[in-house]
């Protein structure tokens, strides 16, 4: 199979959302859980049956230019799950401990993306969350940013 620039950029902005979701999973509220198919995601809870429960589904809006660095891309699509489950918390998510709004970091470092959230604003000093690094997929005769070497 040969993969195109649009189907290794599909593959990228599904593995990376998949990612961003399970790395941002142990900042939920107790009961909430983020779920992924290709770019389309659920905001789920656990019902009193045990039972996964949608509480709140949106599509991951990939960006209008393929060319995106990854880096942005990663800032882009954690963006939007922070506001979609700020959307349904009825406030900004996640907070550090001293309730100051975190906002998406990345900065590609060798063939993955190291992956951030930080305080906003002029609470620099606050704490910051590392979350997984993003390693990523190379294709043959492209570099791990998808540009032809």
């Amino acid at each position: 199979m040969t993969t195109t620039p649009d189907s290794w950029s599909t593959g990228l902005l599904t593995a990376l959302l998949r990612h961003l979701s399970e790395s941002v999973r142990g900042l939920l509220p107790s009961g909430l859980a983020l779920m992924t198919a290709g770019l389309e995601v659920a905001l789920v809870r656990r019902g009193p049956d045990g039972a996964p429960r949608t509480v709140r589904r949106f599509s991951a809006q990939p960006p209008t230019s393929r060319a995106t660095p990854p880096s942005e891309l990663a800032v882009l699509l954690l963006a939007q799950l922070q506001r979609e489950v700020g959307r349904h918390l009825g406030r900004p998510w996640p907070t550090n401990s001293d309730g100051v709004a975190l906002q998406p970091s990345a900065e590609h470092t060798g063939n993955s993306l190291r992956l951030r959230l930080v305080p906003g604003g002029t609470r620099a000093d606050s704490p910051v969350i590392e979350l997984a690094p993003f390693v990523l997929p190379t294709t043959p005769g492209r570099g791990a940013t998808g540009q032809d070497r």
